[in-house]
């Protein structure tokens, strides 16, 4: 029945298994690279090329960016803090337009 072929198609697989096939390197093909230097080149193409991408990806999206960022919004409120300090000086105000919190207050 069934189960006498399972076995014997079990015990022939167990046989075949046994059989050792000598693995013998065969000729390369003319003008391939050596096996140690392929197993380098896809280690080095595989994994530093996307992690040095991604570096980067990261490096101009994140924090050194979002810093840079705020040093320019920084710069361009400053400057405008000036003009306006400047003008309300003219105008023999103290430096602050009225109804603005002064620096270092916080408003809830």
């Amino acid at each position: 029945g069934p189960v006498a072929r399972g076995a014997e198609a079990s015990g022939a697989l167990r046989g075949f298994a046994k059989v050792k096939i000598p693995l013998q390197p065969g000729p390369g093909a003319a003008g391939a690279l050596p096996e140690p230097l392929q197993w380098i080149l896809a280690t080095a193409f595989g994994t530093f090329v996307p992690g040095i991408f991604i570096f980067k990806c990261f490096y101009a999206t994140g924090a050194t960016e979002a810093e840079r960022g705020a040093q320019e919004e920084l710069a361009r409120h400053g400057k405008g803090r000036l003009a306006v300090g400047s003008n309300a000086s003219e105008l023999g105000g103290a430096g602050q337009p009225t109804g603005a919190p002064s620096r270092g207050t916080a408003t809830v």
